[in-house]
């Protein structure tokens, strides 16, 4: 969804940072992303897709017009996401 988010504000650097916060933990996109935004994604940001991240054939949508419970979701992913980062950076510090 984060991913997604990024992509509606046209903040591709943001998209492919989560992009590839996915791919080194080794979560595969194509359930949670579709084809057509990680394309965009890695063309605005002048990359070649690896093999891994490349999307062909039919492309996965869970967008059912709710775009206000999006917004939320997304907030609250966000807000999780900056949680464990600072918690990890926490970590790291000692």
């Amino acid at each position: 969804m984060l991913v997604e988010h990024f992509h509606r504000q046209r903040k591709y650097e943001d998209a492919y940072r989560y992009i590839q916060f996915m791919t080194t933990r080794k979560i595969d996109l194509h359930p949670f992303l579709r084809a057509d935004i990680i394309n965009e994604v890695y063309k605005e940001m002048g990359i070649a897709p690896s093999s891994n991240e490349r999307v062909k054939g039919e492309e996965v949508s869970k967008n059912n017009g709710d775009d206000e419970e999006d917004e939320d979701a997304v907030g609250e992913e966000l807000d999780e996401v900056k949680k464990l980062i600072g918690r990890a950076v926490l970590h790291i510090g000692k």
